[in-house]
């Protein structure tokens, strides 16, 4: 099956991450047209050849107002806040498949409630700094194009070097990894080397979170691409991470069989269980669409297929672990995510798409 693996000894950033995926993607120029158009004018997204350690790679460069990202703070930039609410409405706006927005939106999520957790407040209240700003958004945008278009089956990465020493961000001056990274990378392998420096950053820490399946030592692989995405600072170790691109044996299919007897609960009992949690579920309907507004109506049936599958996938990966959701929702929301995406699939099958969107 088609296969990414990441190669995290530098550990990674949002744009290092898209330098090493854009090398894996031949219509580069078209990419850039229409990642720049999505900006408007605010924001332009470059690359260029880079030489590490007598190793060629390429390196992202974003440009706010002809002003490229302060210098002497490798990931940690500058351009203004936002909070969760104007961060999900502006990705929601953006013309871009579907799948890439839900992506988008479902990174910025990992990264609220990292922050929730750091700073003491709902994730309502939560303001993004270098995360919420136009180059970090754009870094996870081309990320989640990236990833899209290139459409692997499975993706794996290796464990993931933070860094060490100190990093000075909006708050001040804290340890590295930066708290929200260190929230966001839990359970998942870490490790510090000799190189005092953050290397790891929370929009680096969360795209890998989001889109990598397995975490350790690269997979047996048919590898037919790699691509290097470079940083900024120079070390006596190559600094770039590393993306390989090729062929793994595909998995024999497992079929699971779940039956389970409640000879505990009456009939009424069962019923009125299954009206509580359905009501539960029509009431994060109604909170995740004051959050990110009616987008359900734009979006296709084999949309919600995909969207099933995933969650599908993310609460076995909760159970895997004991049912410690680290940063995400917990098996219930998952679960009644399912239910809603299927009632929405419904309805389109019922009414019909177009009519809905309408």
């Amino acid at each position: 099956m088609k296969a990414l693996y990441f190669d995290c000894s530098m550990g990674a950033a949002g744009d290092m991450l898209t330098a090493a995926l854009l090398e894996l993607y031949p219509e580069k120029e078209k990419f850039f047209a229409e990642m720049n158009r999505v900006f408007d004018g605010k924001a332009v997204v470059s690359a260029a050849a880079d030489t590490k350690c007598g190793v060629i790679g390429t390196h992202i460069t974003v440009t706010i107002d002809g002003d490229e990202e302060s210098e002497g703070a490798q990931y940690h930039d500058y351009h203004g806040h936002t909070d969760i609410g104007e961060t999900m409405r502006f990705i929601e706006s953006v013309p871009l498949p579907e799948k890439v927005r839900h992506d988008a939106a479902e990174v910025y999520k990992i990264i609220a409630e990292a922050e929730s957790s750091v700073h003491g407040c709902t994730v309502e209240n939560v303001h993004f700094h270098e995360v919420g700003s136009i180059d970090a958004m754009a870094d996870v945008l081309n990320v989640c194009m990236l990833m899209h278009l290139l459409a692997p089956e499975k993706v794996y990465a290796s464990s993931i070097n933070v860094g060490g020493g100190t990093v000075k961000c909006a708050h001040g001056v804290l340890p590295v990894p930066a708290p929200a990274t260190e929230f966001i990378l839990r359970g998942i392998p870490t490790y510090s080397g000799e190189i005092k420096s953050e290397l790891c950053t929370p929009t680096g820490a969360a795209l890998l979170r989001y889109f990598v399946d397995e975490f350790g030592d690269a997979p047996v692989m048919t590898v037919s691409m790699a691509g290097y995405g470079t940083g900024k600072k120079d070390f006596e170790v190559l600094n770039a991470v590393r993306v390989l691109l090729g062929e793994t044996e595909r998995q024999h299919d497992e079929v699971l069989e779940l039956s389970c007897n409640i000879d505990d609960m009456t009939a009424e009992e069962c019923l009125a269980a299954y009206d509580k949690h359905a009501n539960e579920a029509v009431e994060l309907m109604l909170r995740k669409n004051h959050d990110y507004g009616e987008a359900w109506r734009q979006m296709r049936i084999s949309s919600y297929t995909d969207l099933i599958l995933m969650k599908v996938m993310r609460t076995k990966q909760i159970e895997d672990l004991g049912g410690d959701t680290l940063v995400s929702e917990g098996i219930d929301a998952n679960y009644m995510d399912m239910m809603n995406y299927a009632v929405f699939g419904l309805i389109k099958l019922t009414f019909g798409e177009d009519k809905v969107e309408e």
